[in-house]
C-alpha cells in the first residue's frame, strides 16, 4: 500500500549512517514523516515517540511542535494542543497552524485566546469562516446576540461552513423559546452534517459531534412542542405523534411497531373478531354471516389457523407465514391448502387472509380464531393480539355447554381491554324449543356486564337455508336460524357505529402504549440516576486525585529530581577530576579526549534515566489508580451509556494515563537528551573545562 511504501522510505532515510544528515532539522522531518504514517495506521503511542525524537533533534522547528499539537487534539487534550500550536506560531508557522490553534482554543474553551487568533486571521481574510464563528461565539458569550447572529450568518453566506450552521443552531435554541426554533435548529444541524459528510476523510464516528448534539437538542424541542400543542380530543393525531416520537427516541423504539399498527388499523375497516371455545361453531357462524362456505369448517384443533375474512377484488387468499413469507393462492388452491395442513405446517402460519368480492365486507373485516381452549401455542400470541386490535368481539357460545368458567374468565379479560362484546348462542337448534329461553336467560344472568346481549342462533340452519334459496347474507328474505336478529344486532351495535368503535379502540391502544412508554421512561430514569451517581462518585474521586497530584506527586518528584541531580553532577565532577589532564604551563589549558566527552555523556545519560525512572513508576501507579476508578465507574454505567461508549471511555482513560506520562516524563526525557546532545556537553569541554579551577566544587558549578 501507499502507506507502507511511505513508511519504508522514511525508515530507509532514518537508517542512513551517522553524519548523513547535515542538519538535525532534516532528521526531525524524517521522524515526523514516519510518525505521520504511524499515526494514520492508528498507533498513537508509537507516533508520539517518533515526534518526541523529532523534538529532541529540532526543538525550534515549528513543524515538530505542530505535529505534537495534532497528536494532542487527536487525544482530546485541547489545552496541550493549543500550547503546542502557539509555540509553533511563535517559531514562524503560518495561517494553517493558526487555524488549528483556533480549533484547539475553541475546544479548550479558551475564549480570550480564540478571539486573539480569530482577529489575527480576520486581519488577513475578513471572510474567514472559522474566525467568524469564533468571534460570533465570543459575542454571544458577552450577551451580544444580534451581533453574534449576524456574524454566524455572514460565515454561512461566505462559504459552506458546517461549524457556522451548528453555532447559529445553538443560538436559535438558546434565545428563542418558540417551537419553530427547534425546527430551524434541526434544519441547520442536518445541513451542517450533510456538509461535513462531503469532506474528504470524514468519519461519522469521530466527526460532527457538535452537529449531532444540536440535532438531538432540536428534536427534543420539537417533541416537547409537538406533545404540548396536541388536542386532547384527537387520538389519531396523538398516535401519529407517538409513532414519530418512538421512531426518534431509541429507548421507545420497541413501542414503534405497536404504535404504527394502531395508526394503520384506524384507517382500516371495522375489525370484528369472532371468538369462542373450540367446536362452538365459529367458522360456521362466519359462513352463515357471509352467506357462503368461505371459512373452513370441521378442522382439527392441531391444524386450525387464524383466518381473516376481508374484501378482495377476486376470490382467493394469502397465507402469511411466521417467517415473513407470503403465498398468494387462487380460491381452489387456498381451500385445498387449508384442508391439507398438518400440525407442523399449521404452526408455521401466522394468519390466513380469505379475500371475497362481497360489498358487505368493504366496511368490516372478520377474524376467525381457533378455540382458545385448544389453540396452538404458536397461534396464542397472534390471537391475543387480535383481541387487543379488535374494534368489537362476537363471542360464540355452544348451546350445549355455554357459560363455562373458562369462558367467563376469557370474557372478563376482554372486558379489561375495554372491547365491546356481543354474545351469540350457537347450535340453539340442538336444544329443545321449550328450554331455549332458559338457556338464554341463564347466560344473560351469568354473563351480566361481560356481554352486551345474548342472541340465540343456529348458524347451520341459516347456512343450509341460504344454500337452498341461493340467498346472500344481505338478501331481504328472512334468515333461518334467527340469523336476522344477529345481523340486526351487529348493524345497530357495531356496524352503524364503526367510527366511534374504532375511535374507542384507538384510545385504548394509545393509553396502553403511553403506559408502557411511561414505565420505560421511569425505568430508564432509575438506571440513568444510578449510573449518574456511580460516575459522579468516580469523578469526585478522580478530581480529588487530580488536585493531589501536584502536591503529592509532581512537587515531591521535582524536589527529589533536583536533589538527585545535584548528587549526579557531584559524581560527574569527581569523574572529570579523574579523567582530565591538567595544564602543564600557567597559560596553557586543561585537556580531555573525545572518549572523556563520550564517557561524561554516557554518565549523565544513565544518571538522568535512573533518577527519572522512579518518577515514572510512582506517576504510573498514581494515575493507574485513578484510571481504575474511571474504569469501574464506566463498567457500572455501561448498561446506560452503552458498551461501545464504555469501551471508548476505558480506552480514553488508558490514553489519558499515557498522555500524563508523556507530558510529565516523556517531555522531560526528551528535553534532557536534547540538552545533552545539543552541544552543551561539548561546550563544557571546549569552553569551560580548559580554564576552570580543577576542583570538585568548581567543576560542579560549571556543570
Amino acid at each position: 500500500s501507499v502507506a507502507s511504501e511511505r513508511a519504508a522510505l522514511f525508515e530507509r532515510a532514518l537508517a542512513a549512517p551517522p553524519g548523513a544528515f547535515t542538519e538535525a532539522r532534516v532528521l526531525a522531518r524524517a521522524l515526523c514523516g514516519l510518525g505521520d504514517v504511524t499515526l494514520a495506521g492508528g498507533d498513537a503511542a508509537a507516533a508520539h515517540g517518533l515526534f518526541l525524537r523529532a523534538l529532541e533533534q529540532a526543538p525550534r522547528d515549528p513543524e515538530v511542535h505542530a505535529r505534537m499539537g495534532e497528536l494532542s487534539l487527536r487525544a482530546q487534550s485541547p489545552d496541550a494542543a493549543l500550547a503546542s500550536f502557539v509555540r509553533a506560531l511563535e517559531l514562524g508557522a503560518g495561517d494553517a497552524i493558526r487555524h488549528r490553534a483556533l480549533s484547539a482554543a475553541v475546544a479548550a474553551g479558551n475564549t480570550a485566546e480564540a478571539v486573539r487568533l480569530a482577529n489575527e486571521l480576520l486581519e488577513r481574510d475578513a471572510s474567514d469562516p472559522q474566525a467568524l464563528v469564533a468571534r460570533g461565539k465570543a459575542l454571544f458569550s458577552d450577551g451580544q446576540v444580534a451581533a453574534a447572529r449576524a456574524t454566524f450568518e455572514a460565515a454561512i453566506a461566505s462559504t459552506q461552513s458546517a461549524e457556522a450552521r451548528f453555532a447559529l443552531g445553538h443560538l436559535e435554541l438558546s434565545c428563542d423559546p418558540a417551537p419553530a426554533a427547534g425546527s430551524r435548529a434541526a434544519a441547520l444541524a442536518l445541513s451542517g452534517l450533510r456538509l461535513l459528510s462531503e469532506r474528504p476523510g470524514w468519519s461519522p464516528a469521530t466527526d460532527g459531534s457538535d452537529g449531532r448534539t444540536l440535532l438531538e437538542a432540536a428534536r427534543e424541542r420539537e417533541n416537547r412542542a409537538l406533545l404540548g400543542a396536541r388536542g386532547g380530543d384527537d387520538p389519531y393525531r396523538l398516535i401519529r405523534e407517538i409513532v414519530e416520537l418512538c421512531t426518534r427516541q431509541p429507548e421507545l423504539s420497541a413501542l414503534a411497531p405497536a404504535a404504527s399498527r394502531a395508526a394503520a388499523d384506524f384507517d382500516q375497516p371495522l375489525l370484528v373478531t369472532i371468538m369462542g371455545e373450540f367446536s362452538s361453531g365459529k367458522s360456521t357462524f362466519i359462513n352463515a354471516l357471509i352467506g357462503d362456505e368461505v371459512a373452513p369448517m370441521g378442522i382439527a384443533p392441531t391444524t386450525a389457523t387464524i383466518n381473516m375474512v376481508k374484501y378482495g377484488r377476486e376470490r382467493g387468499g394469502r397465507i402469511l407465514g411466521r417467517d415473513g413469507r407470503t403465498d398468494t393462492l387462487s380460491w381452489e388452491s387456498l381451500q385445498s391448502a387449508l384442508r391439507g395442513l398438518d400440525a407442523a405446517a399449521a404452526e408455521r402460519i401466522e394468519v390466513v387472509e380469505i379475500l371475497l368480492p362481497e360489498e358487505s365486507l368493504r366496511p368490516v373485516c372478520l377474524v376467525d380464531t381457533p378455540g382458545l381452549n385448544s389453540i396452538l401455542p404458536a397461534h396464542e400470541e397472534v390471537a391475543r393480539g387480535f383481541i387487543t386490535r379488535a374494534d368489537a368481539v362476537v363471542w360464540v357460545f355452544s348451546a350445549n355447554q355455554s357459560g363455562k368458567k373458562t369462558e367467563r374468565e376469557a370474557l372478563a379479560a376482554i372486558g379489561d381491554e375495554g372491547v365491546r362484546v356481543l354474545g351469540v348462542v350457537n347450535k340453539i337448534d340442538q336444544v329443545a324449543e321449550a328450554e331455549r329461553g332458559q338457556v338464554v336467560a341463564h347466560l344473560e344472568a351469568e354473563l351480566a356486564g361481560l356481554v352486551e346481549a345474548v342472541i340465540p342462533v343456529s348458524a347451520r340452519e341459516a347456512l343450509a337455508s341460504d344454500r337452498e334459496a341461493g340467498l346472500a347474507a344481505t338478501g331481504e328474505a328472512p334468515r333461518a336460524g334467527n340469523f336476522g336478529a344477529v345481523i340486526e344486532a351487529l348493524d345497530s351495535r357495531f356496524f352503524s357505529h364503526a367510527m366511534r368503535l374504532k375511535r374507542q379502540a384507538l384510545e385504548r391502544r394509545v393509553a396502553v402504549i403511553a403506559g408502557e412508554a411511561r414505565a420505560i421512561v421511569d425505568g430508564e430514569k432509575q438506571r440513568v440516576d444510578t449510573a449518574r451517581d456511580a460516575l459522579a462518585e468516580a469523578a469526585a474521586h478522580i478530581e480529588d486525585r487530580a488536585s493531589r497530584f501536584a502536591a503529592e506527586v509532581a512537587e515531591r518528584e521535582k524536589a527529589r529530581i533536583v536533589r538527585e541531580q545535584g548528587e549526579l553532577l557531584r559524581r560527574a565532577a569527581r569523574e572529570i577530576l579523574e579523567l582530565v589532564r591538567p595544564r602543564r604551563l600557567p597559560f596553557s589549558s586543561h585537556s580531555a579526549t573525545q572518549a572523556d566527552r563520550d564517557y561524561l555523556m554516557s554518565l549523565l545519560d544513565d544518571g538522568y534515566a535512573a533518577l527519572l525512572s522512579p518518577a515514572r513508576e510512582r506517576t504510573t501507579g498514581f494515575v493507574a489508580e485513578a484510571g481504575k476508578l474511571a474504569g469501574d465507574a464506566t463498567v457500572a454505567a455501561a448498561e446506560v451509556i452503552g458498551g461501545e461508549i464504555a469501551g471508548d471511555l476505558e480506552r480514553e482513560a488508558a490514553e489519558a494515563a499515557t498522555r500524563v506520562l508523556a507530558e510529565a516524563i516523556g517531555r522531560a526525557t526528551a528535553f534532557v537528551r536534547g540538552y545533552l546532545r545539543g552541544g552543551y556537553v561539548d561546550d563544557f569541554f571546549e569552553s569551560a573545562l580548559p580554564k576552570i579551577e580543577l576542583s570538585e566544587d568548581a567543576i560542579y558549578r560549571a556543570l
